[in-house]
């Protein structure tokens, strides 16, 4: 996951969140309180991880959750 500021006349040249290794990032959602929801699908075989960020690219938290997540939905 890329970010940038609304001023940058350049692309990122690095990451501002990786994916960790042997995996991939598939979709991408953001709460109201700012959090950062990223899927992992495990290439739709298995059970998928969703990783949980802060607003600051810190990892909170990592979920398992069913096969091949590829949206989010806050309520």
């Amino acid at each position: 996951v890329y970010r940038m500021d609304i001023d940058d006349q350049s692309l990122p040249v690095s990451p501002w969140i990786s994916a960790p290794a042997n995996s991939y990032f598939w979709a991408l959602g953001i709460s109201d309180d700012g959090h950062i929801y990223i899927a992992d699908p495990k290439g739709f075989t298995q059970r998928s991880s969703v990783y949980e960020y802060t607003v600051d690219g810190k990892l909170l938290h990592q979920y398992q959750t069913g096969t091949g997540s590829n949206q989010f939905l806050f309520r």
